[in-house]
């Protein structure tokens, strides 16, 4: 009996470091994922605590020594990471760090139980009160928890927008390589917990400062792609400003032309219609006018910010052979104007990428936004056959170099605005849907 409750227990205790594992991804993963997990993790259970038990029996190998003790809690995690890296695929180097910050935390808490433990019993009778060991572990992660839970979390739901794979690639081996440190010089029979307790400690401290370390990386990584998103924003509105203007200027002196040149235009068509040459009256009428529509820039909404950026890209379609076809009710005193246009910007960008990837017969983007009771509703589409890969937020991604950068600005504005933005691609065509609340200025 006393040796079916050790294997129990042995089983058992690995659960909780199983639960900071997967921590970390709680918000990435479907409820399927989830329920995925959680089949998984207890066929893992079922199937460690029998491949235990038949160890035990059929082989005779005791679980209350040293070296077992040590070396079932050394490989015991190894099926529970492996279904996690299966389950939530994409991240592999963010589950290689967590495992070993997990595996710090867990070093800690055991070295600690053990110390307790071995102050009121001697260390020969260490497995004969194993229950009353893991029951001060269970108590110590329990306690110690809120200290580490904001790194467990924060770090990856805060910083998720980040692109910085690069990082995670070079720090996640660290906290792994310090326990296989540990692992490696503790691995002998009699216990090394009272001997090197400052060692173990300082293998916690060491956690908490790779912790720190990370978390500060990243904030300055967030500083500086937010700067930069800034900068790149306050560029895109330039440019835009910048071509509107030039249309402006452009309107401007063929219309100056045309003032210049109304008296003879005049002449010729009283001339004209003197000599009753009505056909040839016509056609000059007729020619007059498509040259003052050439001066009139046209206008796709009220909001002169937004209008100026559209102005811009809209014209950058239409050059590029690409059909535009334009409703949009914006309110010209929107508090968002400026963010908005540059979101509005980046989405047609990314339309008119896609659509030169068409045939010419199979080119066109369709931009329609309604407003109603201060909530605006947009929809930006265009026609692509190819195949469109989403990413956790629903957003699709590039591997092109110098593209994706709009997607993360959309990613960012929709936190700011709380804005819903759903993407998708049905029949032949990519939609990008935004619904937001907007304000007056």
């Amino acid at each position: 009996m006393d040796t079916i409750s050790h294997i129990i227990l042995f089983t058992l205790v690995l659960l909780p470091p199983v639960y900071l594992q997967l921590l970390p991804f709680r918000n990435f993963i479907s409820p399927y994922q989830k329920h995925f997990l959680y089949q998984g993790y207890s066929v893992v259970y079922i199937v460690e605590t029998a491949c235990l038990w038949f160890t035990v029996i059929h082989w005779d190998v005791s679980p209350t020594s040293w070296l077992s003790y040590k070396g079932f809690l050394s490989v015991g995690w190894i099926p529970y990471f492996l279904l996690n890296i299966y389950v939530i695929p994409h991240y592999l180097a963010q589950h290689i760090f967590i495992l070993g910050m997990q595996t710090i935390y867990t070093i800690c808490m055991h070295s600690i139980a053990i110390n307790i433990l071995l102050l009121l019993i001697p260390a020969e009778e260490f497995f004969l009160y194993l229950p009353i060991h893991f029951i001060l572990y269970l108590i110590l992660f329990c306690i110690c928890l809120p200290i580490v839970y904001p790194l467990f979390t924060e770090i990856f739901s805060r910083f998720y927008t980040l692109n910085s794979e690069y990082l995670w690639k070079f720090i996640c081996p660290l906290p792994l390589v310090l326990c296989i440190n540990e692992a490696f010089f503790s691995m002998t029979i009699p216990p090394l917990s009272q001997k090197y307790v400052l060692p173990s400690l300082c293998l916690g401290i060491a956690g908490i400062l790779i912790g720190v370390c990370v978390r500060t990386g990243l904030l300055q990584l967030e500083e500086r792609i937010r700067l930069y998103k800034k900068n790149y924003a306050l560029l895109v509105q330039l440019q835009s400003m910048n071509t509107y203007t030039q249309e402006l200027e452009n309107s401007q002196t063929h219309m100056s032309v045309l003032r210049h040149n109304n008296r003879h235009h005049l002449s010729v068509l009283a001339e004209l219609i003197q000599q009753q040459k009505n056909k040839e009256a016509l056609e000059f009428i007729n020619t007059l006018n498509t040259a003052f529509t050439k001066t009139k820039i046209e206008r796709f909404c009220m909001n002169p910010i937004i209008n100026a950026a559209l102005t811009c890209y809209i014209n950058k379609a239409r050059k590029a052979g690409i059909p535009v076809s334009v409703s949009l009710d914006i309110p010209p005193d929107m508090s968002i104007s400026a963010d908005l246009s540059i979101v509005l910007s980046n989405l047609i960008e990314n339309a008119i990428h896609a659509s030169k990837n068409q045939s010419k017969g199979q080119r066109s983007i369709i931009i329609i936004a309604k407003n109603h009771d201060h909530v605006l509703d947009i929809v930006v589409k265009n026609r692509y056959d190819g195949a469109v890969h989403f990413d956790r937020n629903g957003l699709p991604i590039t591997k092109e170099k110098n593209h994706g950068l709009g997607m993360k600005g959309l990613l960012l504005f929709r936190d700011m605005t709380h804005a819903t933005v759903l993407c998708n691609q049905k029949k032949g065509w990519f939609h990008t849907y935004l619904q937001l609340e907007w304000s007056h200025e």
